[in-house]
């Protein structure tokens, strides 16, 4: 940690998805391993609504931390000189901050909105890992608005996203294109 080169933003992106990929596995490891040495593949309602919350709070926030990086990136080229003042530490924690808070409210959208189902019969699904399709298939009422919404709800998120990234990288190869020299490329 005594390289200063390992403070720039750059690192300290990468600091935060290795800690939100080491937990985007905890997040569903610890069932599958207890449900193969006990044989049991039941998994009970609230250990259901945890897990399906925690995961795809990892899973969106590191769809959100990705596109910041984007832009860090987007920022190291199109703006060398003004980026040191532009990506300060501030607004790199501010960056994974947002990433972190835009997870948890996505996930917590998609998690009432697959439990705010009745459920029929015992509070048990015989699954180690709870994904929303299946759950949603469990309800004793019509799932399919509920469906509907969180799939419009999560390409609109997710896409948006992807799209700030498609520019972000489109922003950069331009740029790159037209640097005259190859040496400067």
């Amino acid at each position: 940690m005594r390289d200063r080169r390992l403070h720039s933003p750059m690192y300290f992106f990468l600091k935060n998805l290795s800690f939100l990929d080491l937990s985007y596995t905890s997040a569903t490891i610890p069932k599958a391993l207890a449900t193969s040495f006990t044989g049991s593949g039941v998994i009970s309602y609230l250990e259901c609504v945890a897990q399906l919350y925690a995961f795809v709070t990892l899973a969106s926030t590191e769809c959100f931390l990705l596109t910041a990086m984007a832009y860090d990136r987007f920022l190291a080229i199109l703006r060398p000189l003004l980026y040191g003042t532009i990506m300060s530490q501030k607004c790199c924690a501010e960056l994974v901050v947002t990433a972190w808070v835009s997870g948890a409210i996505y996930s917590a959208f998609h998690t009432f909105n697959t439990f705010s189902l009745p459920y029929c019969g015992p509070n048990v699904v015989e699954h180690f890992f709870c994904d929303i399709p299946p759950l949603m298939r469990l309800s004793c009422a019509d799932y399919h608005l509920n469906e509907e919404v969180g799939f419009a709800v999560g390409s609109c998120t997710v896409m948006s996203s992807f799209a700030l990234r498609v520019l972000s990288y489109a922003g950069i190869v331009s740029t790159v294109v037209r640097i005259p020299s190859v040496d400067g490329r």
